[in-house]
């Protein structure tokens, strides 16, 4: 008996070696760099390939696999399972692929290591279980990006429509470079967004956004591969109305919410105690559109002061006159002298407050 107890504590170590965490092995100089893949199998770009062909990836360092089961896309969401051994990742198709069709397998940049460190650029497999993947081709760089946040290019068929949907969507690099593979022949529409592509017309007036310079790209048999370059530009803005400031009975001041001012002309024959409703036409560098309505009721205005002259220049061979306030000016308001004789100098309203003179003496 006395071998067999001597062997115990033997036993136990080699257990508790063997139920170790798995994980990264600490020491050495400090890991800043995402996972990279060094293997494929079967070889991306893969033709004829098994409706039930299991895709293997290889690592050069261990995944944290909490990061993978939402950083993996497929062309139509099919159900697939997955297998996470230290450096190796295994997607399996819960079913079948399509039969005779393509497999688009894209994994995002967020996949990462036990340092939390994401992959610099993104992975996009394409198979196919028939004999035929599309050739076209779309590479591109997405100028102004900041290399810590992610950025979502979308590909849509031309002309575009607001119920447009991406036919594929592909994550940009760190530095911005993206690529789009096995593309059919047409016409298409690029918009990228940063963060997760969803409903790219609500985005871009919230998220930092490219569009292309031209309107679309087109992909032929004799001309399929294309490079673009966008530019990461602000949100686009639409203004909206936040308060009005009477200025007199009949002019009053809007403010927008970028702090703009504007002066409103109100109509005279409206009264005190009337709903006043404004409607205000505003452009930005994609459109021109209409600002929400802005309603408020007109107030009684003492008004105890009289107009002044703010403004007076010459522009376009015409003399501007410009007023505090609306003014009323009969034919003789603006005159001149020669010898002691008045004489009347014809003028144009270009509105309430704007006087044009065309004819100088």
């Amino acid at each position: 008996m006395l071998p067999k107890i001597k062997l115990l504590p033997l036993i136990l170590i080699l257990l508790l070696f063997g139920c170790a965490a798995q994980g990264p092995a600490a020491g050495g100089p400090i890991d800043k760099k995402g996972p990279v893949l060094i293997s494929i199998q079967p070889q991306n770009g893969s033709l004829n390939i098994s409706s039930s062909q299991k895709v293997t990836l290889i690592f050069d360092e261990l995944l944290d696999p909490v990061s993978i089961p939402a950083s993996i896309q497929n062309e139509f969401n099919l159900d697939y399972k997955l297998k996470i051994r230290g450096r190796k990742l295994i997607i399996i198709p819960e079913k079948n692929w399509p039969e005779n069709g393509i497999v688009r397998i894209n994994l995002s940049r967020k996949i990462r290591d036990y340092q939390k460190n994401m992959m610099d650029k993104p992975i996009q497999l394409i198979f196919s279980t028939g004999s035929n993947i599309p050739v076209g081709v779309i590479r591109g760089d997405i100028l102004g990006i900041d290399t810590d946040k992610l950025i979502e290019v979308g590909l849509f068929d031309w002309p575009p429509s607001t119920q447009s949907t991406y036919i594929q969507k592909v994550e940009a690099d760190e530095i911005g470079t993206f690529h789009f593979r096995g593309i059919e022949n047409g016409r298409y529409a690029l918009a990228a967004i940063e963060g997760v592509i969803s409903d790219i017309e609500k985005q871009m007036r919230k998220k930092n956004y490219a569009m292309l310079s031209s309107s679309y790209i087109t992909i032929t048999s004799d001309d399929n591969e294309k490079k673009v370059v966008m530019l990461l530009s602000e949100p686009v803005e639409k203004l909206k109305i936040t308060s009005v400031e009477m200025q007199s009975q009949y002019c009053c001041q809007l403010t927008l919410d970028d702090n703009s001012k504007e002066l409103m002309i109100i109509d005279s024959l409206l009264s005190p105690g009337d709903s006043i409703f404004v409607h205000l036409e505003k452009s930005n560098r994609l459109e021109t559109y209409q600002v929400l309505e802005y309603s408020f009721i007109l107030p009684e205005i003492m008004d105890t002061l009289a107009p002044t002259l703010t403004q007076s220049f010459l522009e376009n061979n015409k003399f501007k006159l410009i007023f505090s306030e609306p003014v009323q000016l009969g034919s003789n308001a603006i005159i001149t002298t020669d010898d002691s004789i008045i004489i009347p100098i014809a003028f144009t309203f270009e509105n309430e407050l704007s006087v044009n003179i065309s004819n100088l003496p």
